[in-house]
């Protein structure tokens, strides 16, 4: 299944309605929409963004190869470029593991 910003904030607003009431689903997705850009203006600037107990977001450069289109056998040069990795934290590895041994 896949989770879209809408349903997270739909089910983000369902969790915090008795914690905090006056906020509305739209309000959360104007938070979690925030969040996104913020993290998205970071990675470019350079910066790592760790959020403990879930992982560590950081950019990379991948090295420069050679690709081939594979309808037309055609080869190209890829120049090296910068990419975003992730990288789990141990309590978030830890948690997949327990899901899977539980049958999950």
């Amino acid at each position: 299944m896949t989770i879209t910003r809408t349903n997270l904030a739909e089910a983000i607003a369902e969790e915090i309605k008795d914690t905090y009431p006056h906020i509305s689903q739209k309000e959360v997705e104007a938070i979690i929409k925030s969040f996104l850009s913020r993290i998205v203006q970071d990675l470019l600037a350079g910066h790592r963004i760790e959020l403990r107990g879930f992982g560590v977001f950081f950019t990379r450069m991948r090295r420069a190869k050679t690709a081939r289109n594979p309808k037309t056998e055609e080869r190209f040069h890829l120049p090296p470029r910068r990419v975003v990795a992730f990288k789990p934290s141990r309590l978030l590895k830890k948690e997949l593991r327990e899901e899977t041994k539980e049958g999950g």
